[in-house]
């Protein structure tokens, strides 16, 4: 089941459909999901959260928060209890809740928006990279077994290869298209030089040729030579065969 639920992933093209895979094949125990993507700056320091795909057991069940909803951390600062690079557990929100501090109070407020009885957060690393998490949620208090979050965790550490992937791709997409408008501009501007310097060409500028009977391995045929003229001076001939 693993093993299939890594093809799929492998096919999925959206954030949607990733998650989706996770869920499936990887979490089937689980009663909604989500994925949080991690956006930093140039230097690392992370700057939003973006709340990028939401998954149910029941697809009909109001979600209190929208796909696509983009956090500040700053505003959120239970967010930061998610930016480990190990999964949080938590088996029961009352008693997680009951256990003080800001962030426990926060989080389980949230999880009970959504109806969330116990959450398994699992890190998308790549390297010393966290990217975001995917979050299990549970309508009941659930006590983990030892290896069930396994195959949910492989599978989220191929959705981090995927991001990555995606990543690279739209960097070197950008790299490519600065590339091609830059050799659009020097080629404009050498035109444009060229231009200035011969006054560029006119009316009589242009290919003069003319037809000519021609012998090719001793076989008759035509060849036309065309002469490559600038204001007057040839700069080239062009031959052609037939």
């Amino acid at each position: 089941r693993l093993f299939l639920g890594g093809q799929v992933l492998a096919a999925a093209t959206d954030y949607q459909s990733m998650l989706d895979a996770v869920m499936a094949y990887g979490a089937s125990q689980a009663d909604q999901g989500g994925l949080l993507l991690f956006n930093r700056s140039d230097r690392g320091e992370l700057v939003s959260v973006e709340y990028a795909a939401a998954w149910s057991r029941q697809p009909d069940q109001p979600q209190p928060e929208l796909v696509g909803t983009v956090y500040n951390p700053q505003n959120v600062p239970f967010l930061k209890a998610l930016l480990s690079d190990r999964p949080l557990i938590i088996t029961d929100v009352s008693q997680y809740q009951s256990s003080g501090g800001l962030f426990n109070v926060e989080l389980a407020e949230l999880l009970a928006g959504f109806g969330m009885q116990a959450l398994a957060s699992l890190p998308l690393v790549l390297g010393q990279q966290r990217l975001g998490a995917v979050l299990l949620g549970y309508a009941q208090p659930h006590v983990f077994g030892e290896d069930e979050l396994q195959p949910a965790q492989t599978l989220t550490n191929q959705v981090a290869i995927l991001l990555q992937n995606q990543h690279l791709l739209q960097e070197t997409r950008f790299a490519l298209g600065q590339l091609d408008m830059i050799n659009r501009r020097l080629t404009q501007e050498a035109w444009q030089e060229f231009e200035r310097l011969t006054g560029g060409m006119t009316v009589a500028d242009g290919v003069a040729g003319s037809l000519v009977e021609a012998t090719t391995s001793g076989r008759p045929g035509s060849e036309l030579t065309a002469s490559i003229q600038v204001r007057g001076a040839e700069i080239g001939r062009l031959t052609a065969q037939h």
